[in-house]
């Protein structure tokens, strides 16, 4: 791996890492602030990283695709939780 590629994965694992941390630390709605920082933060700069050294242009458009995904469904996702978590049923 190139030093871009393992400092772009390092980073990513940087915000990941804390952030399980404190997803196991904590409970109810504080919870989704760290699965936020995952999704937004984290999953991207790991993608970019893989990206730098993939093998061929179709892998690198294939993690692209990936982490286009949870980037954009990421925040979605945490807001949907978040107001389920909210109702009285839920």
């Amino acid at each position: 791996m190139s030093v871009l590629g393992q400092t772009l994965v390092w980073a990513g694992t940087a915000v990941i890492v804390p952030a399980a941390a404190g997803l196991l630390t904590t409970s109810g709605a504080r919870r989704l602030h760290f699965v936020g920082a995952v999704t937004t933060v984290g999953v991207p700069l790991v993608v970019a990283g893989l990206m730098v050294d993939a093998a061929a242009v179709s892998d690198a458009l294939k993690l692209a695709v990936i982490g286009l995904l949870l980037v954009a469904t990421g925040p979605a996702t945490v807001t949907a939780v978040a107001r389920a978590m909210g109702r009285p049923d839920g």
